[in-house]
Order: C-alpha cells, then sequence, then structure tokens
C-alpha cells in the first residue's frame, strides 16, 4: 500500500470471497488509514478514513440507491469483475487473466488494450479535472482490480477518488446517471453519445438499444476492444 492518497493505491482488490483476514495499514506516523477491513462493507465505499474525511458530502439516499441497483444489476456470471473485456499481456506474452506471481514479479510489465467503454468512463472524469494520478487510479481499478461498475462508483462517491469540486459533481452525476439508465452497457453509451455539460443525467433507451446492437454485431473472432 503506499502512503500518498494520490498515486494508485495497492489495497484495493476485487478477490470479495476470500476468507476474512484483519489487515490493519498505517501511515508513517502510525495513523490507521483503513477502518474497514471485512470485503462485504467494503463494497461501494472508500475503506480509507482519510479519504473520507476530505470528501465532499455525498447524498447517503442516492448512495443507497446505487448500492441497491448496482448489486442487482451486476450480478450475474462475472463473478467480482465488471463485464467489459481486458485483453492483458505480461512481458508482451498475452493472458487471459493476472496471476499474483504477475503482480509481485512483473507489475511494471503489465500490458492491457484499451476497452471503449471503460475509456468512455475514464475520458469523462478526466474531462471534468481528474489529474494524471487519479486517472492512473481509474486505470488500476478499471483494468487491473476490475471492480464492477457499481462498486467503482460507489467507492469514488465516498472518497477514494479524493475528487473535489467540479469532478465530484461529475461523479455523482454519473451515479445519477447509472441509477437512470439500470443498464451497464447503455450507461457507457450514453456517455459517449451525450454531453453532460448541456444534458442532465437521463434514462435513453437508444443508448441501451445502441450498445446491444454494437455487442451483436462483432465479428467472430474479434471482441469490443478491436472498435472506438
Amino acid at each position: 500500500m503506499k502512503d500518498n492518497p494520490n498515486k494508485p493505491s495497492d489495497f484495493e482488490g476485487n478477490e470479495k470471497k476470500k476468507p476474512k483476514i484483519d489487515v490493519q495499514t498505517f501511515d508513517q506516523e502510525g495513523n490507521k488509514l483503513v477502518d474497514i477491513t471485512d470485503p462485504d462493507k467494503t463494497q461501494g465505499f472508500c475503506p480509507r478514513i482519510d479519504l473520507r474525511k476530505e470528501n465532499p458530502t455525498y447524498d447517503k439516499k442516492l448512495w443507497n440507491e446505487l448500492i441497491e441497483v448496482g448489486r442487482t444489476l451486476e450480478k450475474g456470471d462475472t463473478g467480482a469483475t465488471h463485464q467489459f473485456p481486458v485483453e492483458f499481456a505480461v512481458n508482451g506474452i498475452p493472458k487471459k487473466e493476472l496471476e499474483f506471481e504477475d503482480f509481485v514479479l512483473h507489475r511494471d510489465k503489465i500490458t492491457y488494450k484499451k476497452n471503449p467503454f471503460i475509456e468512455a468512463i475514464i475520458e469523462t472524469l478526466r474531462y471534468y479535472g481528474a489529474d494524471e494520478n487519479q486517472v492512473a487510479q481509474m486505470n488500476q481499478d478499471l483494468y487491473i482490480a476490475r471492480y464492477k461498475i457499481w462498486d467503482l462508483l460507489g467507492m469514488y462517491y465516498t472518497g477514494a477518488l479524493w475528487a473535489k469540486g467540479r469532478l465530484f459533481t461529475a461523479i455523482e452525476n454519473l451515479v445519477k446517471l447509472y441509477i437512470l439508465q439500470k443498464d451497464v452497457g447503455g450507461f457507457c453509451w450514453w456517455l459517449r453519445g451525450h454531453d453532460l455539460d448541456v444534458e442532465e443525467p437521463s434514462y435513453c433507451k437508444d443508448c441501451i438499444t445502441s450498445y446491444k446492437n454494437f455487442t451483436k454485431e462483432i465479428p467472430k473472432g474479434r471482441t469490443m476492444n478491436d472498435f472506438r
């Protein structure tokens, strides 16, 4: 774990079903950093005490609605990860999944192909003020940890992306949009085709239909990562 909250943190992961282990994490001054060690209780919530204290006040009713919708919407068959395919390579060798030794021995050699819908989330938040450290954290969370989208939004809304001002408002709008769309692909397609500068988050059936048609039309032997 890194002490600087403005760097991609390694304590966050997606192993939700492992035996519970009480891990105590402290900064260089001996202050406790994480006060929630039960993986089930960290879903959709920032476990870092310091980041939560610095976070703007979030709407707890809206957050609860996100958790309720997300747990139902993304329970599927993808385990603890989101539905979008990620294509990895380690030392240039393609891999379907990363192994523990990849993180320990080859962390700086891990690469991945960009996914257009993951990028829709990252680039939206970059546009609304995410700096390079925050973008690096999003890459870590979406490409390596592969958090489900509701889980990611809940963590960011409660402080895990240390967002302020315009960026925090953008995250709140993404939370609203996710709840309204109730479709992960349609949520990301909305970000690609609508403008939050002039539109409020809203339900768009055409976006949901367009995403589904797009996935059906991907040629055999290719993935959505081959398209932009």
